[in-house]
């Protein structure tokens, strides 16, 4: 019989072009997570460097920004791989 639902020429495929463009679409996501992830990492490190370099009175209160906004990047992060 014939199925509407495949079009002509493409039922050799395996997966739907919607389904490899959805696809595409969410490992570009977690790269970019990924990308910010490795980003909030290296801010971490780039505010101990400072540290050790210039002592100022705000230093401690910017390495703990720093790791916070680490760990929201961890669970963001945690968060896209479970909901995508």
């Amino acid at each position: 019989m014939n199925n509407p639902s495949v079009q002509p020429g493409l039922d050799f495929l395996l997966f739907s072009p919607e389904t490899v463009a959805f696809l595409f679409v969410k490992l570009l996501l977690l790269a970019g997570f990924l990308i910010y992830l490795i980003f909030s990492f290296l801010l971490i490190r780039q505010t101990t460097l400072m540290e050790a370099t210039f002592k100022t009175a705000l230093g401690p209160i910017l390495k703990i920004f720093a790791i916070a906004h680490f760990l929201v990047a961890v669970g963001v992060f945690t968060l896209a791989i479970i909901t995508l």
